[in-house]
């Protein structure tokens, strides 16, 4: 992962494109959602304090949403055509955030909001593939195993899926994928 984020950082540096820095930075977020997730982090990097693993939990998640609509919005552009279905997206990501960090004890519900942008996120990215934009289908292609992968993390959270080896690290296939 550390190898995608500089090479990625390198070619935002070299082509001045801010779409490589928003992926480096959706990298780093994702790094940290499953550091935070599985537990890996709290074992391997940061044992002695167990305090930022519950603060992780509370802002990775966060810090993966804003960090992914930043690079979907620069990916798609969507202040172009998808003027509409960005303002919902927004609203939701708001509501998510509002309640994770008020709320967090209704971690069942705010798990499910987490999944709204990211589902609106993908079919947008299909809309603006049917539309013409061939390098969407890369980002449909990613972005659907990810958009699996929290479902199956809300259904394991809420206890309708099991835990096992595959549900908890669905998201770090989906996300190297």
């Amino acid at each position: 992962i550390f190898i995608m984020i500089a090479y990625n950082f390198f070619l935002g540096l070299y082509t001045k494109d801010s779409l490589y820095f928003f992926y480096c930075m959706y990298t780093v977020s994702c790094a940290l959602y499953t550091f935070a997730e599985d537990g890996l982090g709290f074992q391997w990097l940061w044992s002695e304090t167990p305090a930022f693993n519950a603060i992780l939990e509370i802002l990775a998640p966060v810090f993966l949403l804003v960090s992914f609509l930043f690079y979907s919005n620069r990916f798609l552009e969507w202040k172009v055509n998808y003027s509409k279905i960005r303002l919902v997206i927004v609203l939701v990501s708001v509501l998510y955030i509002f309640m994770q960090f008020f709320f967090f004890d209704f971690y069942k519900f705010n798990n499910f909001l987490l999944t709204i942008p990211f589902s609106l996120t993908c079919f947008s990215a299909v809309k603006v593939y049917r539309e013409g934009f061939r390098p969407a289908r890369f980002f449909v292609l990613g972005n659907s195993i990810i958009l699996v992968s929290l479902f199956v993390f809300f259904f394991r959270m809420n206890g309708w899926v099991t835990s096992n080896t595959f549900t908890v690290y669905l998201f770090n296939f989906g996300f190297n994928f």
